[in-house]
Formats: structure tokens, sequence, C-alpha cells
């Protein structure tokens, strides 16, 4: 194949792979295209390598120039994957007291290195006194608060319980007073109606006497008329009718007399019955009234009823505000009785002090540590990679890193976070990538620079054979071996998977054979 035509495999290869940058991820190829394009990379340098110089065709002698130049086939990896850059970063462990309190000592700088168990700050014991003793004085007012909130209660209570039972027992008693007078009115009424038909019942049988009396003597009269009608006799009875005359006038005066008592009393019992009926209407009328008015009573003791539990559930509501300050305060008061049992802040590990927030004196957050450790048993690489490799990226991913401080040491680790917020704009935008870092015997600080690839493809244990060794002829794959005798055999061979300078050689070649360039 001529110089052109590999010029422009070249260029439609390199079309091929900046496109393939352009989309997704890295894909593996098949072992065919890996093959062809193994050969047309490496094509590249043989042309720059070997070159032919003619001269006219006028000229009678030709002379060839070249370079040779020498690989080994060898045993090894090849790893595929994006580049980048960064810093350690150690694990952080923040470390602070439950709740704020005032630095009394510190036993420790920053940068400074800690094993677990080592000191790092104390509370001061004044704070703690001061504010135990604010806070049992507190408590104290607190509880005469609670105590007089619920003494409030009772006596509020007490006092609706009572006014509603007055109230009630005042109507019951005013309705037992008018009815009780109303029914002695009646039995009275009743007793002078019984006395007075007694004796209305006596002068109706003393008028009857009388007319009964008065009736005989006018029978007595005619029959001695009858039987008597001598002279003498006649003398008599003259003297008899004068006798008779006068009973006859008494008897007629006292029957009057009857008569009239009976009128009397007939009245007065027409007057009794009348004022026992309407004594009677009077107490049907007031029966009705009490039962009417407790009807309202039942009514009203309901509406009292709703209207007392929102008194009362305002009166709870305040005591159960009083018992949760007093609940507060004893809370705040073991709180601050643990802080005095622990008041001596100690290293939770091995690490280095990272940032040591507050000087003695001074009063802690919640929200900001005492100090931040750096855990030396931990530690990660804070990654740079740019736009066009962060795709390639995903959490699990392993990583191979070397540290600046120790060249010959290649560590392990995986992709643990990435962070897709960029930093930069335009055509520099950068994301950081966490890479943690696997168990290692170094002593790795923060800081310290670091380098990282991450990989995408590897193969381990393989034959190996540099790109720039590998031409390409009619599709097919040759290098140029050399024999034992220094003579060069043109051998055809298979690749497998490269990285873009090294390929693996699946079949042709043997370890530890050279492959020739140029010549």
């Amino acid at each position: 194949m001529d110089e052109k035509k590999i010029e422009s495999s070249m260029g439609e290869l390199e079309n091929k792979e900046r496109d393939t940058k352009m989309g997704k991820k890295y894909k593996a190829l098949s072992k065919k295209t890996i093959a062809i394009v193994v050969g047309v990379m490496i094509l590249a340098p043989t042309g720059v390598i070997t070159y032919t110089k003619f001269k006219d065709s006028n000229e009678t002698n030709s002379e060839l120039v070249s370079r040779e130049r020498e690989y080994e086939v060898k045993r090894g990896d090849i790893i595929a994957g994006s580049n980048g850059s960064g810093s350690l970063k150690l694990q952080a462990v923040n470390q602070n007291f439950e709740e704020p309190v005032e630095i009394g000592e510190l036993f420790v700088k920053e940068g400074e290195r800690v094993s677990i168990g080592d000191k790092i700050a104390t509370i001061s014991e004044k704070f703690i006194n001061d504010k135990l003793e604010e806070l049992n004085s507190q408590l104290e007012r607190a509880t005469a608060t609670l105590v007089s909130t619920k003494n409030n209660k009772q006596v509020t209570v007490l006092n609706q319980n009572k006014a509603w039972e007055d109230k009630v027992q005042g109507s019951k008693n005013q309705y037992e007073s008018q009815r009780n007078s109303l029914v002695n009115n009646i039995n009275q009424l009743t007793d002078k109606l019984n006395d007075v038909n007694k004796k209305l019942e006596d002068v109706r049988r003393q008028i009857e006497e009388m007319q009964n009396l008065a009736t005989a003597r006018n029978v007595d009269e005619n029959h001695v008329l009858q039987e008597n009608s001598t002279v003498e006799d006649t003398n008599l009875l003259q003297e008899s009718d004068e006798t008779k005359e006068s009973d006859a006038e008494e008897i007629e005066a006292k029957l009057q007399e009857l008569k009239l008592t009976e009128s009397t009393l007939l009245s007065e019992k027409s007057l009794l019955e009348t004022e026992i009926k309407n004594t009677n209407q009077s107490l049907n009328s007031l029966d009705v009234e009490r039962t009417k008015e407790k009807e309202s009573e039942v009514k009203e003791e309901s509406a009292n009823r709703e209207i007392n539990a929102l008194t009362n559930s305002e009166l709870d509501h305040s005591i159960n505000n009083a018992q949760k300050e007093v609940d507060k305060i004893n809370e705040q008061i073991a709180k601050v009785n643990k802080l005095k049992e622990n008041s001596t802040l100690y290293a939770q590990i091995d690490g280095t002090i990272l940032n040591l927030n507050y000087t003695v004196g001074s009063t802690t957050s919640s929200e900001i540590p005492i100090v931040t450790i750096g855990e030396n048993a931990k530690v990660f690489a804070e990654i740079t990679v740019t736009q066009e490799e962060i795709t390639k990226i995903e959490e699990g991913q392993r990583v191979n890193l070397i540290v600046s401080a120790y060249q010959d040491q290649m560590l392990e680790g995986t992709v643990s976070f990435i962070n897709l917020k960029p930093n930069g704009q335009g055509s520099s935008v950068n994301y950081s990538v966490m890479v943690e870092i696997s168990g290692n015997d170094l002593k790795l600080l923060e800081g310290m620079t670091v380098s990282a690839q991450f990989i995408v493809k590897d193969v381990k244990d393989v034959l190996t054979l540099s790109n720039k060794a590998i031409t390409l002829k009619d599709g097919k794959q040759f290098v140029q071996v050399k024999q034992d005798d220094g003579t060069l055999k043109e051998v055809e061979i298979t690749t497998g998977f490269s990285d873009g300078k090294i390929s693996e050689i699946v079949s042709g070649l043997s370890e530890g054979d050279t492959v020739v360039v140029g010549g």
C-alpha cells in the first residue's frame, strides 16, 4: 500500500475516533475492528519513520535512507481510560460537645496528629456551675407557676359547680316552698270545708227535727179535737191552744234561725270550694312551671358544660404549657449534668487535626464543630476531570492513582462520588470526582497531589507490542520479526485490545520476540 493510501486511511481513522469521543462512553470493539484500527494507527508513525528519497529518472543511482527500531514482545497489562489530577482528602470526622458550651481548655493545634483517646478540649467548670444555678432558679419559678395554674383550675371548677348547684338548688327550694304553701293552704281549706260540711249536716238534721216536731204537734191537735167534744174539753183545748201557739212560734223561730245558719254555711262552703279549686289550679300551674324549669335547667346545664369545657380547656392548656416548661428545664438540667460528667472531648479516631474552630473562652454552637479530624485510615482523592472525559466515568469504577510523593507506587481506588456541578465556564468546564483509595501502608497526607487514571477497560497478563511496530496490508496486520541470524521475516499477526499505544497480541508472536521497524 503506498503512502497516500496510508494517509487516507489514517484520516478516516481519526474521524472515526473523534466521532466516538463525542458520543457516549467507551464500548468494547470487536477483534476485527480493533485489528484494523491498530493497523491504521501504527501506519502513521511508520510513514514518518520510514521514507524513500527518489532522484530524477535521469539519475542512474537511487539511495534508500532509513532508521531501524526494535520492539520486544512482552507480557504485561494494557489499560485504557480517562486521566485526571487532583489532591488527597482525608475522611473528615467532626467532633463537638452535645450542647453549646464555653471552652475551658484546648489540647491540640491544627495540623497536629492525634490518636484515639487523646484529649481535644474541656468545658469551662464555671460555665457548667453558672448554667446549673440559672436552670435551677428557672425550675423553681416554673414549678411555682405549674402549682398556681393547677390550683387556679381547681378553684375555677369548684366555683363553676357551686354556682350551678346553688342556682339549681335555689330554684328547687323556691318551688318546694311555694308548693308546700299551696298544699298547706289546700289542706287548711279542706279542713274548714269538712268542718262546714259537718256543721251544715248538723243544722240540716236540726231543721228536719224541727219540721218533724211541728208536723207532729199539728197531728196531735186534730186528734184531740176529734175525740173531746165536751165543753170542758173545749175549754181545756182553748187553754192548750194558747200554749201550743206559743210553742209553734218558738219552733218556727228556731227553724228560721237554723235555715239562716244553713244558708250561711252553704255560702261559706261555696267560698271554700272555690278557694280550694283555685289553689289546686295554682298548684298545677306551679308543677307545670317547675317541669318547664327543669327542662330549661337541663339545656342550660348542657350549655354550661360546653362553656366550662372551653374554660377548663384553656386552663388545661395553661397547665400543659407550665408542665412542658418544667419538663424542658429538667431536660436542660439533665443535659448540663451529663456535660459535667463528660466535660472532656477525646479524639474518636487516629488522624490529623484539619480544623480547630474555637479558642479558649469562646462559646461553641451546634452548627460548627469544635474540631475536624482527617482519618488516616480512610483517604480520598479529589480528581478534576474535563467535560470531555466525565461522561466516561461512573460510581464504582476502578481507578489507578500515583501520588507525587510516591512516584514508584501505584495505588488503587474506586469512584465514590461524582459532583455534577461544573467548575468553570465555556470551553474549560471541569468536574470533581471523589475516589476512595484502597488500603495502603503509605503516609498519605491531606493536600498531596495525585494523578489518576479511570479504567474504562483493561486486560491483564497478555502479550503486548507497541502499535508502532505493526503495519497494515490489505486489511491484515504484519510485523517484521528478527530471526536468530539477524534476518527479518514478515509475519502476519492478530491483535486484540489496544489502549492506542500498545496492542494485545492474540496470535503470530511469542514472548521475547523482537520486531523491527525500518531497515
